[in-house]
């Protein structure tokens, strides 16, 4: 039977969960030897650690999503900093639970793909004799870092940095194999046929119009409740578009707008898929929120994009500042003005080429590739001697992020 890599997530937002399958299909294309997991460290092995959920079956996490889904940016804000101070908070239970499971799995690699807790989940490692390394899956850190945490840093085989200046704040608190890998997208938005087929072609597949005007709405993976405001809001806009609502896991947001009275558009609620890159690349135009994948999965697909930066999560906060920078998106700062944004940006099809230019020629490194064979390699060699770090200017295109 193969040894295991254990990826350790949480499922507080879907970004963490969504990088992780990326790796693991990135492990799975290189043909690595190991069966990769992928684990919700408070539903299996901290189950019983976290007080919030050992009283009530509601976890962390939960609350944490529950904001997203009804768009409660303000309280969502507050909860990182009670987790960090969670996570700061000596909890026996937790790195008792967490030797034992990592013991038992006897696993090849820990890698994590979350913040807050990669001290206590280093120190497990450390203890379990088996190699941790560290994949940020925001842009940057913020001070006080929830991922570059010298602890963690020091006990790392590597730590992934996604650009220049995460790199350089991974050195600053002493990281000594930073691996400038790029950001993690999924093995799919580089496959060679995936800008082969044309925008009509692909709708076509997907079973809708393959001519009407096509606009993606995205706000994460729980369908933030403003994406109903926003379609109300282009009600007074545009000609007869095909707006596709990408609803997530929020059902009832789905069964509101299937409920809807048709309007000016035709409004496609869409539930959880696996084919969001299919109607990312389907979509003449794209909204959303400025979350570091959906940001460069909007780049990798050649999707013109318009970023709601009015309202925020803290780390999210630079993603827009770079995309306007670099000519790959146009961002808003309010978001009563992101309808009248889509609908200029849909009437300016020379705006648009040149955003897609802008997209062309930004160097977006396949994150994935470079990432497995550093798991590979690790995990081969016990965390001894491990990749060779590559230099912080590995990749031009993220300096400055």
């Amino acid at each position: 039977m193969a040894q295991k890599i254990l990826l350790f997530i949480t499922d507080a937002g879907g970004g963490h969960r969504a990088s992780a399958l990326s790796l693991k299909a990135a492990c799975e294309t290189a043909s690595l030897p190991y069966e990769v997991e992928v684990v919700n460290v408070y539903r299996s092995m901290w189950r019983k650690a976290e007080p919030l959920g050992r009283l009530t079956g509601v976890y962390g996490e939960d609350v944490y999503n529950f904001t997203l889904k009804h768009s409660l940016l303000a309280p969502a804000s507050a909860l990182r900093a009670v987790a960090r101070w969670a996570a700061n908070t000596p909890n026996r239970r937790a790195y008792q639970d967490g030797l034992a499971y990592v013991r038992a799995e006897r696993p090849a690699l820990c890698v994590s793909l979350m913040p807050f807790v990669n001290d206590t989940l280093a120190r497990i490692c450390r203890e379990a004799e088996v190699p941790f390394t560290l994949i940020m899956t925001d842009l940057v850190d913020l001070t006080p870092f929830m991922w570059y945490t010298p602890l963690a840093c020091a006990e790392a085989a590597w730590v992934a940095a996604p650009c220049g200046e995460a790199a350089e704040q991974a050195r600053s608190v002493g990281a000594s194999k930073i691996l400038s890998s790029g950001l993690l997208l999924h093995p799919k938005y580089f496959a060679p046929s995936y800008l082969g087929s044309s925008r009509a072609e692909i709708r076509q597949r997907l079973g809708l119009d393959a001519d009407a005007f096509t606009v993606l709405l995205s706000m994460g993976g729980f369908g933030g409740s403003a994406l109903e405001d926003l379609v109300e809001g282009l009600e007074s806009r545009g000609d007869r578009w095909q707006i596709v609502v990408a609803c997530g896991r929020n059902a009832a947001l789905r069964e509101r707008l299937l409920r809807r009275k048709p309007g000016r558009h035709k409004v496609v609620p869409l539930g959880f898929t696996q084919d969001l890159h299919l109607y990312l690349r389907a979509a003449d135009l794209m909204a959303g929120k400025p979350g570091p994948a959906s940001l460069f999965e909007a780049v990798a697909a050649r999707t013109p994009l318009v970023l709601d930066a009015a309202a925020v999560m803290p780390q999210e906060r630079p993603n827009a500042d770079l995309a306007a920078r670099n000519g790959l998106a146009l961002a808003v700062r309010r978001r009563s003005e992101l309808p009248d944004a889509l609908a200029a940006l849909a009437a300016d099809p020379q705006r648009r080429r040149a955003m897609v230019a802008a997209q062309e020629a930004y160097a977006l490194p396949d994150a994935g590739a470079v990432l497995a064979q550093a798991v590979a390699e690790t995990a081969h060699q016990g965390g001894r001697a491990a990749v060779q770090p590559r230099p912080v200017g590995a990749h031009p295109a993220f300096q400055g992020a």
